[in-house]
């Protein structure tokens, strides 16, 4: 079993040049609840991730609308909720709530609400509601395990990267349905790999035969000197120690979700490769206007295009589903 690796030793000390030691002092303790909240509330937390390359979030437009400029909640709503008004919306994890703001202002819903477990991402959200004085949008500081959700009345429950934080997918799911109005719908945009990360060989290949396409200086790693030589499944004890509730049951997620659920639509999204190839290097793709980063971007995306066409257990998925 992966419990430790080289891997998780690298990851060490790069999190340490780019969070400082203060970040790890708030993973002393044996509170799991706690070691995820720190996790979430890190506001030094961007600079590395994959998802903040404008490229990546384009493709993931293009690959669920179409478009590269129609996010997934114009695609939500004007493909799926186009002909009804008054909607209710639950939106779990939703983070410092920019995308549930975005959809309280389309004029299709009664009321958004939003829950997160991160008290500080909460604030800043209920400040960005209070600024912009809006009524039919609220945000609450919550866990979901222990969250009232009154039968037969929401219209649509959200789940952006936040289902795969979750055990007891199956409870989860029948919550949901009841919660759910006769024609509500579920909508995701998931990781559905792999618990805790725990990547195939046949993917770490994939992803290491990736990496070395890349130039060196485009795999100098965030805020080190350290150039990415290998990529590793990370260990069981560092995902415990880091992050308890990261990918806990996420490759259940879509066998339960079919089980209780039927596909309205569902579409891999990218990333199976890149989340792991672009991570601590993602700094470098990020100015658009860099015609070198963004050709190697571009490569990058049509290599792990021919793997998603070969893969029938996709990473990534967005979907929405209905009773």
């Amino acid at each position: 079993m992966n419990i430790l690796n080289n891997g998780d030793f690298w990851e060490l000390f790069t999190k340490a040049k780019q969070k400082g030691g203060a970040f790890f002092f708030k993973k002393i303790s044996f509170n799991s609840k706690k070691r995820t909240q720190s996790t979430f509330s890190s506001q030094k937390r961007q600079g590395a991730n994959w998802w903040i390359i404008p490229e990546v979030k384009k493709r993931e437009n293009r690959k669920i609308s179409g478009d590269t400029h129609k996010t997934f909640d114009k695609h939500l709503i004007e493909c799926h909720l186009k002909n009804k008004r008054d909607l209710q919306l639950l939106s779990v994890a939703c983070g410092s709530g920019n995308r549930e703001i975005t959809l309280s202002k389309s004029g299709f819903f009664k009321n958004v609400t939003g829950i997160d477990l991160s008290p500080d991402l909460i604030q800043e959200a209920q400040q960005k509601v209070s600024k912009m004085q809006l009524t039919n949008v609220s945000f609450e500081q919550a866990d979901f395990y222990d969250f009232k959700m009154e039968d037969n009345f929401y219209d649509v429950i959200l789940f952006h990267s936040a289902l795969h934080h979750f055990q007891k997918i199956e409870e989860i799911a029948l919550r949901v349905k009841t919660s759910l109005k006769r024609d509500g719908i579920l909508v995701l945009n998931e990781f559905v790999g792999k618990n805790r990360l725990q990547f195939t060989k046949h993917e770490l290949f994939q992803m290491n035969k990736l990496l070395t396409t890349i130039p060196k200086p485009y795999r100098k790693r965030y805020l080190t000197k350290l150039t990415k030589q290998k990529i590793y499944a990370p260990g069981v004890l560092r995902m415990i120690i880091s992050d308890p509730s990261e990918a806990v049951e996420s490759e259940t997620i879509l066998p339960v979700i079919h089980k209780h659920f039927k596909v309205i639509e569902e579409k891999k999204i990218g990333g199976d490769l890149l989340m792991m190839v672009l991570k601590d290097i993602a700094h470098h793709f990020v100015n658009s206007n860099n015609q070198e980063s963004k050709q190697i971007l571009q490569d990058l995306f049509e290599k792990e295009d021919e793997y998603l066409q070969t893969t029938h257990h996709p990473n990534f998925i967005f979907g929405i589903y209905k009773k």
